[in-house]
């Protein structure tokens, strides 16, 4: 709290506004983090949910910004590059199984922040995928296929996880990608 005692009017005035402006920023931030903490605070909602607290609703906070977006500039560096090799790699015909460990290893060289961030981010991405294929388990050959998945996608993040955390040389993961140009 600002001691008031010793100022001016006008610098008392100036400087409860500027508390006031404060306080509402904060509330603002709160306000826009509340479904991500929500995911947090509540695993079993999200999980349930499949990251549509995180998703749909959180969605387009700054202009046509997706909340993944939005938390990226959040992120340690490593990890905002691993978000944009993610999107790069996508199109690419590449086997899903070295996709996660390309992305977990790129994203897990920036130290230990940067590691549990990528793999809370593999987590999170796997939850809204098994949401997403739970809906639909006969395109998927049935549940038992869906789940075995999920846990292969979770290995794979891991072992890149852990690849990168230990290999920090630049470029050391591009053995993952098999691609012939």
């Amino acid at each position: 709290m600002t001691d008031y005692r010793n100022m001016t009017l006008r610098e008392e005035r100036e400087a409860r506004f500027e508390e006031y402006e404060e306080k509402q920023r904060l509330q603002e931030m709160l306000s826009k983090a509340a479904p991500y903490l929500e995911s947090r605070l509540n695993p079993l909602a999200a999980a349930y949910r499949g990251g549509e607290i995180l998703g749909a609703a959180a969605a387009n906070y700054h202009n046509s910004q997706s909340f993944e977006d939005f938390m990226m500039n959040y992120m340690e560096p490593s990890v905002q590059e691993a978000w944009r090799e993610s999107r790069r790699l996508t199109p690419i015909q590449i086997p899903d199984d070295n996709k996660h460990r390309y992305v977990s290893c790129v994203g897990a060289q920036g130290g230990r922040l940067a590691a549990a961030e990528t793999f809370a981010g593999g987590v999170w991405k796997e939850i809204k995928d098994l949401n997403r294929k739970l809906r639909n388990p006969a395109k998927y050959k049935g549940y038992m296929n869906i789940y075995e998945d999920t846990i292969k996608d979770l290995k794979n993040d891991y072992c890149g996880v852990k690849d990168g955390y230990t290999h920090r040389e630049p470029g050391y993961c591009n053995y993952l990608l098999n691609i012939k140009y």
